[in-house]
């Protein structure tokens, strides 16, 4: 694992953050109206852009507990949806927020396979 893995994981929560507030809301007229096994194309994305949060935090250091992981990737995925309460471009949606969640918990799932010996620090220290 090459120290970049570092750089991707800030790289990626600045993403995160920016297309949390940036006005995208026209491009979910068009995916509102394909449905995968009954859930919204929507909602799939927003776990998408969630599950690598775990795993890249695994990846760049096994330092924190996994309790403290799981719960702040749990309230970051909150935080981004609850910001948009206040953005009057953007609309809260209690199901988006739902599936940010699921992507933390997908993403804790996978990490649990990402040996220590794969980690930043176990190889750099």
């Amino acid at each position: 694992m090459k120290p970049i893995i570092k750089y991707l994981f800030i790289f990626y929560l600045i993403g995160v953050a920016i297309v949390s507030i940036l006005p995208i809301g026209g491009m979910s007229t068009t995916m509102n109206e394909v449905d995968v096994l009954s859930i919204r194309l929507d909602y799939l994305m927003h776990a998408l852009v969630f599950i690598p949060l775990v795993p890249l935090w695994r990846l760049v250091g096994p330092q924190a507990p996994w309790w403290l992981m799981i719960v702040a990737g749990l309230l970051l995925a909150a935080a981004t949806e609850a910001v948009q309460l206040y953005l009057p471009y953007r609309a809260y949606n209690i199901n988006d927020m739902l599936g940010n969640m699921a992507g933390v918990a997908i993403g804790a799932i996978i990490a649990l396979f990402i040996p220590k010996s794969n980690t930043l620090k176990s190889k750099y220290q």
